[in-house]
């Protein structure tokens, strides 16, 4: 119910402003009508608790943030059912994203040498049938194998520009013997559309050591250590 809802996001918010207080005097943009009338549409049609919290979590990010979560995001979220859901669960659990703050400059599944149209990621549970689901949701762009510089993510110096992140930790790719730092780095794979990077924000994410092994493996193999980033800019 939309009440569950709510006292979700207000516990959200309660635990939020406890560990960062908004400066006095700053001010919080509104709240568009058209997006809470279609928040409202959306999230009153939701019973399962995990529904409930997810819609509850975009609440309190779009109060914290007005603008943070599109209309778009919104009902997709609300048109899922439990199958789309877990998948994407899943997607976003394999993710790896290049982030500057808020902001996402990328986030995909890297399809580690092989090509997920031709369901190079089906024995981590994302056949070509799956990905079809999720970007008939809008969730992942049509191209399966794009690719996007990972540059940013190579420590360089004893210090990276932005590492990458997965499973929840930051991370920063660290040349091993002759590979260069400078040099171009393409990672292929699923990209995330902007809808689908917006609700990878409140996606709880799980655990995936087969696909993160293999991952770590990948980097590896084009000449990289991966370790925790200490990020350098902010």
């Amino acid at each position: 119910s939309l009440d569950q809802v709510s006292s979700i996001a207000a516990a959200k918010l309660e635990q939020a402003s406890r560990a960062v207080s908004n400066p006095e005097g700053a001010e919080v943009p509104e709240i568009s009508d058209d997006w809470i009338n279609s928040f409202e549409s959306e999230a009153a049609q939701k019973s399962s608790a995990e529904m409930q919290e997810l819609f509850g979590s975009i609440l309190a990010g779009e109060i914290q943030q007005p603008g943070s979560f599109s209309v778009r995001a919104v009902k997709i979220l609300g048109q899922m059912d439990a199958g789309p859901a877990k998948l994407f669960q899943k997607l976003c659990s394999m993710t790896i994203s290049l982030q500057v703050q808020e902001h996402f400059v990328d986030a995909r599944v890297a399809s580690l040498g092989g090509n997920a149209a031709s369901n190079g990621l089906a024995k981590y549970g994302l056949s070509f049938n799956s990905l079809n689901t999720l970007q008939e949701y809008g969730l992942v762009i049509s191209d399966f194998n794009s690719y996007m510089d990972y540059r940013l993510a190579i420590a360089h110096d004893d210090s990276v520009a932005i590492g990458f992140t997965h499973a929840g930790a930051l991370r920063a790719l660290v040349p091993k013997g002759d590979r260069s730092a400078s040099s171009e780095f393409k990672v292929h794979g699923v990209m995330l559309t902007k809808a689908g990077r917006e609700l990878l924000r409140v996606v709880p994410v799980l655990s995936e050591p087969t696909y993160t092994a293999d991952l770590m493996a990948f980097f590896d193999s084009h000449g990289f250590r991966v370790l925790p980033a200490s990020t350098a800019a902010t």
